[in-house]
């Protein structure tokens, strides 16, 4: 994933995130319109869904 992202900016076309975990999504700050948070694999990404493009990582979350 990483390559991809230092290479293209975005994420492969066949990588999907999951949602983050129980009713954690209310307790964090609210994102702009067209923004969301997915968990892949350890990290949480935060990715504008119109493009694709990956705004930030989160690496390495341990979730319960």
């Amino acid at each position: 994933m990483e390559k991809q992202l230092r290479k293209n900016g975005e994420l492969p076309p066949g990588l999907q995130g999951r949602a983050l975990p129980g009713d954690l999504e209310p307790r964090l700050s609210e994102l702009p319109a067209g923004y969301v948070r997915v968990v892949i694999g350890a990290d949480v990404v935060l990715q504008n869904t119109k493009t694709r493009v990956v705004v930030d990582i989160v690496k390495d979350i341990a979730f319960d």
